[in-house]
């Protein structure tokens, strides 16, 4: 069963991925985020913070929440 749930978590994570790239991120901030630090720096942020709802839909705590939104802004960079 927990096997289950995990894969459900990665899924969901996964395909979030997707729409969060494209309603957030423009052409020329793709382009860029490889090159300037403050671009990817905005970048990671943005992103990370599309991760909210879904965190929240599956109910961690705010120190479950504050690391996994490290773990997902930290692997952005």
């Amino acid at each position: 069963m927990a096997f289950v749930i995990m894969m459900a978590v990665f899924v969901a994570l996964t395909f979030w991925h997707f729409p969060a790239d494209w309603l957030f991120q423009s052409h020329k901030e793709a382009l860029a985020k490889a090159k300037d630090r403050k671009v990817r720096l905005w970048h990671c942020t943005k992103y990370a913070l599309t991760y909210v709802p879904l965190l929240w839909f599956f109910g961690p705590d705010w120190v479950t929440m504050a690391w996994c939104l490290g773990i997902l802004f930290s692997t952005q960079i």
